[in-house]
């Protein structure tokens, strides 16, 4: 449906993540969020982990930004599969942090705000809102917490993120929401398309046309214009 300008690629390829970032770059953009699974040697969470390494020692060297998304959906994956008791689903995602306060949330291209790492996780399956704050205030790092869609406890915002079903409305509705001066990201996205039903492993989510660009030109303006420290183009 869809092919790469450059043809099918190995994400880890470091010309391959060079070549990415500089066409960012050269777009305007200052730098990426990387969906984050974590540190265990689990599916392909240890391949992951290893190119989101060289995505940022990419950045370092290009002078980008780097945010870290994290995937807190792993944790009931890893209880399933016995690699982590029920009992310590927040003392795991607490180790995740720390890891990440010891290494990557110290490199100059780590993005702050008021001196602190800005950390984001993706869905609402993973950790429940209490065992978020719980997991925070074990952390020996002080970040800035931003979780998906709708603001948690312990978050100091929410972002944004493609609603294919509802794509519009849920769009404007959290414009709306999260124009309260808080840490709230919104996002632009030109387009959804899945190929989970073609590829046989599940549903579509839905399709959400281009519109010929308009869209795109819309949500990027407006969220240009709402005054946010960080806006994510999906």
């Amino acid at each position: 449906k869809f092919q790469p300008m450059i043809g099918p690629y190995d994400s880890g390829d470091p010309t391959v993540i060079e070549f990415h970032l500089l066409t960012m770059r050269m777009a305007g953009i200052d730098g990426v969020i990387v969906d984050w699974y974590g540190l265990t040697d689990f599916r392909d969470y240890a391949e992951l982990h290893r190119n989101t390494t060289r995505v940022l020692q990419c950045c370092e060297r290009l002078g980008m930004k780097f945010v870290i998304c994290y995937e807190d959906q792993t944790i009931p994956a890893l209880v399933q599969a016995g690699r982590v008791q029920q009992a310590d689903r927040v003392s795991h995602a607490a180790g995740e942090l720390a890891w990440l306060g010891r290494y990557w949330f110290r490199s100059g291209a780590y993005v702050r705000q008021q001196g602190r790492p800005l950390l984001l996780s993706f869905g609402q399956a993973g950790l429940t809102d209490a065992e978020w704050t719980n997991c925070l205030q074990q952390s020996a790092t002080d970040v800035v917490y931003v979780s998906q869609h709708h603001r948690r406890t312990a978050a100091a915002g929410a972002f944004d993120w493609p609603v294919p079903q509802d794509a519009d409305r849920a769009w404007d509705r959290f414009m709306k929401q999260s124009a309260t001066g808080d840490q709230s990201i919104p996002v632009a996205f030109p387009r959804f398309v899945d190929v989970y039903a073609e590829a046989g492993t599940g549903k579509s989510y839905g399709l959400v046309a281009d519109d010929g660009g308009r869209r795109f030109r819309r949500q990027l303006e407006q969220a240009m214009r709402s005054g946010a420290a960080v806006v994510q183009i999906a």
